[in-house]
Order: C-alpha cells, then sequence, then structure tokens
C-alpha cells in the first residue's frame, strides 16, 4: 500500500513535468509575438496577348509563406494559392505563392504576384512550431515515469 505522502510527490512530479512544458511553449509564442521577422517577396511579369502566364513568388531557404495574392488588371486570375495547396490545410508550411494568370485581351498586360514570407523563430534552438512534439514526448516520458513507478517493488520494513 502506498502512503499519502508518496502518493502527494508523485503528484506534484506529475503537474511539474506536464506545466513545465507548457511554460516553456508560452514563451517561445510570447517571444514571436514581439520579434519581427515577416517580409515580402514580390515578382513582377507580363501576361502576353491572349496567354497565360505563372509567377511564383518563393520565400527565402528555410522560411515559409503565410500568406499571399497579386496585383492585375485587365486580366483573369485562375489561381491564386500556396504551392501545393488546392484542397485543405497544407501538409507542410508552403514555401511558395503560386498565381496563374490569363490574359483574353488584345495587348500584353503587366502583372505582381506576392508571398508573405516568415522565418520560423527559435528559442534555445527549437522551433516554435516544433513546441508541440516537445510537449508530446514530455507528456509520454511523465506517462512512462508514472507507470513504472506504480509496478516497483514496496519497500521492506
Amino acid at each position: 500500500m502506498r502512503r499519502g505522502s508518496d502518493m502527494r510527490r508523485d503528484l506534484k512530479v506529475l503537474i511539474l513535468v506536464l506545466t513545465l512544458p507548457l511554460i516553456l511553449y508560452s514563451i517561445g509564442y510570447a517571444y514571436a509575438t514581439v520579434t519581427t521577422s515577416t517580409y515580402v517577396v514580390v515578382v513582377h511579369g507580363t501576361v502576353p496577348a491572349g496567354g497565360q502566364l505563372i509567377l511564383e513568388a518563393f520565400a527565402n531557404a528555410g522560411d515559409f509563406v503565410t500568406g499571399g495574392g497579386y496585383v492585375a488588371s485587365g486580366v483573369t486570375v485562375i489561381q491564386s494559392n500556396p504551392m501545393g495547396w488546392t484542397v485543405g490545410p497544407p501538409p507542410t508550411p508552403p514555401t511558395s505563392w503560386l498565381v496563374n494568370f490569363y490574359n483574353e485581351g488584345a495587348s500584353a498586360q503587366s502583372v505582381t504576384a506576392c508571398a508573405v514570407c516568415m522565418t520560423p523563430v527559435t528559442v534555445a534552438g527549437i522551433g516554435v512550431p516544433e513546441f508541440a512534439s516537445l510537449y508530446m514526448a514530455i507528456a509520454l516520458a511523465a506517462c512512462v515515469y508514472f507507470a513504472l513507478n506504480r509496478i516497483r517493488k514496496p519497500s521492506l520494513k
């Protein structure tokens, strides 16, 4: 039989193990809110008369796209979205914004595609998006700790 003080100690350890990652998690996001890490990439092009043009605005290596758009007059925009994202959320952070223009007119038209990009924020070498997986690893470790703690042999007196 376990004593009440042992159970209280286990409960305190559990609370500490599960709340510490949440505190670290919030520090990273708080840091990200005060750190400017966004920029805009702009790509210009000319759509030929009666033709089509695809412009793609790429983020810098290691960064990802959080939004985008276009500037066009006199042309039809067939598609404007993050690269690889047609239905539902993208499986991974997109790294470019794709815009597909079509010009039905008789003269060439200038168009612009742009992407709003973000550099991942890191705190102590861990990127903010990865904090969730860090938290899950610590929560699983806590479950293993308490499972092993329950099956340990009682001490002999």
